[in-house]
């Protein structure tokens, strides 16, 4: 009796010191600024593309990058002395439209069956639940993908954590811009 008291008492204190011990964990990483001003998403999210209003579904991917997203009826020309790209999006709902930037870079992009495609990059805005995310974006045929756009590194680090268990957790409202 007296011995199983004492067992009781020790797995009390264990427990205690390690729910304390986890406490202090999660404060000091709070502190550190490892966890503010981020938010969580799953691994699949809705956003809205800026400048439009064309809700598309979204994979966010630690492991790319880069963003990328999903462009139809891509055109290139001249405007103010430098090269610009032309392009539609297809939202959710299959409706359509377009958007003008200018192309900030050329990338390659090496090929599964070999060699290299080039594509344009150019500056997007990305609202993710209420955050607003901006950088660059590589434009992509993505029709063979299940989602339009990809977005990587480039975008997620310092902003969002990733719930790989999750998806579809955020609406988009951004309320501003940078």
């Amino acid at each position: 009796m007296m011995a199983t008291a004492f067992l009781n008492a020790n797995m009390f204190i264990s427990t205690t010191k390690r729910l304390l011990l986890s406490t202090l964990f999660l404060l000091v990483i709070s502190q550190l600024g490892y966890a503010d001003d981020k938010i969580i998403a799953g691994w699949m999210e809705p956003i809205l593309v800026h400048p439009t209003t064309s809700l598309v579904k979204a994979k966010l991917d630690s492991g790319a990058k880069t963003s990328s997203l999903h462009a139809i009826d891509v055109e290139y020309f001249k405007k103010e002395g430098g090269d610009w790209v032309r392009f539609q999006i297809d939202d959710e709902k299959g409706e359509l439209e377009e958007i003008e930037k200018p192309v900030e870079r050329w990338v390659r992009i090496k090929k599964k069956e070999g060699g290299y495609v080039r594509r344009p990059v150019v500056v997007l805005g990305f609202c993710l639940g209420s955050l607003y995310l901006e950088g660059e974006v590589n434009l992509a045929d993505r029709a063979h993908f299940n989602y339009q756009a990809l977005i990587g590194r480039n975008m997620l680090q310092g902003n969002v954590l990733i719930d790989c268990s999750k998806k579809k957790t955020l609406t988009p409202n951004c309320k501003s811009r940078k």
